[in-house]
């Protein structure tokens, strides 16, 4: 059972429950994008789950737009060692920047 489901169940709600769900969505997109700089050495990373990912970064963190497009130039890079080291900058920078 995914956690909104979950939570649709406590008869309480209140604004904890709001954050606990802000929070795991964010903790997924951080895992997307963590992959993604894992796999982008040999892959092409740029599935639509990344950019589901990446927009939810645009949307929920201060700099947001700009380290998402960013993510989205180090992962196009032709330089495999380059976009590697490019995207997992970018991919901490996003995490401080969320505050983690």
């Amino acid at each position: 059972m995914d956690i909104e489901k979950q939570l649709k169940n406590v008869a309480f709600g209140g604004s904890w429950s709001e954050e606990i769900l802000v929070n795991a969505r964010f903790n997924g997109a951080l895992i997307v994008i963590a992959n993604a700089v894992v796999e982008c050495r040999d892959h092409d990373v740029r599935t639509p789950e990344l950019h589901e990912a990446l927009d939810y970064v645009r949307e929920k963190i201060n700099k947001g737009p700009e380290l998402a497009s960013s993510f989205l130039v180090a992962v196009g890079e032709v330089n495999p060692d380059v976009r590697e080291q490019s995207a997992g900058v970018i991919f901490r920078n996003i995490k401080r920047w969320a505050g983690g």
